[in-house]
């Protein structure tokens, strides 16, 4: 033994004092033999879950497909909105050059949006009324006949206006009718009976509605000559007459008023165009008279 070593040998006071344990074998005494190491069998713990396995989780792989589609359908919607604007800036571009186009093509005055002028057709509009009311057809009635038989005091102003190259007509007229109603009285002495009264009309305009009571003539009747008119026979023709109220009752002569109105309002222009013609052809000749002379 080891000088430093007890009497008796421990092991344990060996590993105290930092010596070898082979300081307590005898001399010429050798250590026991080993055992044999066996290689260990690991696959009988393969059937052992470990908690800190880490396991793929089905619904964290379901929210990472669910936001892969979402980003897909993202990119194909920004990608077809950028297409469809793209196509529709070329379309909006085209078509402002057409506009632009056909505007430049247009006349001056049609460019301008404020451009106005005015032509007073008063003179025109006037007679070409007169004369068509003068044609208004009559009514029969009760053994007699009531009929426009004059026009007068046709007075108002008209007005042929183009704005950007498109013509407008602007109207306000007024006018009276002298209607008559004849009949032949009750016995042979008596002869040709006849009654006569004036209707006034006022607010015959391009707005004028003729068909409703809505913003419509001003009709007024009075009676110069009724003497003749007896009993109920006086309220029977103030009746045919149908100006008591708007619009007038079918097959009453101011029906037959509003049909007229109605026709000239949409000849106007064709009265206009012809009767600025004329006015140009009188000055003509008159500019060649003096020339003659």
């Amino acid at each position: 033994l080891h000088p430093a070593c007890p009497p008796h040998g421990c092991i344990a006071w060996a590993t105290f004092h930092h010596l070898s344990p082979f300081c307590l074998l005898a001399p010429g005494q050798k250590l026991p033999r080993a055992r044999a190491e066996m290689p260990i069998n690991y696959s009988k713990f393969d059937h052992i879950e470990d908690s800190d396995d880490e396991k793929p989780d089905p619904r964290a792989e379901e929210a990472a497909e669910c936001r892969r589609e979402l980003a897909e359908q993202l990119k194909a919607r920004l990608a077809g909105g950028n297409a469809a604007e793209g196509q529709g800036t070329a379309l909006g571009q085209s078509e402002g050059r057409e506009v632009a186009a056909a505007e430049e093509a247009q006349p001056a005055h049609q460019q301008d949006r404020f451009a106005h002028s005015e032509a007073d057709v008063s003179s025109v509009a006037k007679e070409s009324l007169k004369q068509a009311l003068s044609k208004t057809h009559g009514i029969k009635l009760s053994g007699g006949f009531l009929s426009v038989v004059a026009v007068d005091k046709v007075e108002g102003e008209a007005t042929k206006a183009q704005i950007r190259g498109e013509n407008r007509y602007i109207f306000d007229l007024s006018f009276n009718l002298k209607v008559a109603f004849k009949w032949m009285g009750a016995n042979f002495d008596a002869g040709m009976q006849r009654a006569e009264a004036l209707v006034s009309v006022v607010d015959f305009a391009s707005e004028t509605t003729l068909e409703s009571a809505g913003n419509a003539l001003v009709v007024g009747l009075r009676w110069t000559d009724a003497e003749a008119l007896q009993g109920g026979r006086r309220a029977e023709v103030e009746e045919a007459i149908g100006a008591r109220g708007w619009p007038p009752p079918k097959g009453s002569l101011m029906a037959q008023v509003v049909e007229v109105l109605r026709s000239w309002s949409k000849k106007l222009p064709e009265y206009i165009k012809e009767g600025q013609k004329q006015e140009r052809q009188a000055k003509s000749e008159m500019r060649q008279e003096p020339e003659e002379q």
